[in-house]
């Protein structure tokens, strides 16, 4: 499992992907939603919509590994990298993205 720093008082969400998971803080979370809102893409407005759900469930988001889901998550990382750096997190979930299911 893969751990960054968060926040204090902000729980780290687990995400998973495949076999691996990443834990993600919050704002992490809310970066990569916000990012694929951006992508004006009706498949990547989906991704967001059910990852903006599961987060306010709290605990863990299982990523089924679609190809729907892996392109859209891999083109909004790729928005989002572009205006600053990811976190290392994110970074995770991106090179988990480029390896596959």
């Amino acid at each position: 499992m893969t751990r960054s720093p968060h926040p204090a008082g902000h729980d780290p969400i687990e995400l998973l992907i495949g076999d691996d998971s990443v834990s993600l803080g919050v704002e992490e979370l809310d970066r990569l939603v916000a990012a694929l809102a951006e992508l004006d893409d009706s498949e990547a407005a989906w991704v967001a919509d059910d990852l903006a759900a599961l987060r306010l469930a709290g605990g863990s988001i299982h990523l089924m590994p679609s190809t729907i889901e892996l392109d859209a998550i891999g083109d909004a990382l790729s928005v989002a990298g572009a205006r600053e750096p990811l976190s290392a997190s994110l970074e995770r979930v991106a090179q988990l993205l480029q390896r596959g299911p």
